[in-house]
């Protein structure tokens, strides 16, 4: 199945990445992260795609009003 996301949703990913990196005062070089290697815009466009991914699982499901802002980050 393929999902596509519209060009609004993929700047609503983008801008939730941002605002995700802000909170957590992320680091593209932190020693935890897995790719140390990458600069900053790299970081963001890692981050939007995985948000981006966050949104097409919800559209694939079907799921109304999720909104990928309000992460829990990695809390279950």
């Amino acid at each position: 199945m393929r999902i596509n996301l519209d060009v609004a949703q993929q700047f609503r990913a983008a801008e939730v990445a941002l605002q995700r990196i802000k909170q957590i005062h992320g680091q593209p070089n932190h020693p935890t992260r897995w790719d140390t290697n990458l600069t900053m815009v790299q970081y963001i466009a890692e981050i939007t795609e995985s948000i981006g991914a966050e949104m097409a699982v919800a559209k694939a499901l079907g799921l109304t009003g999720f909104d990928p802002s309000h992460s829990r980050f990695k809390e279950t």
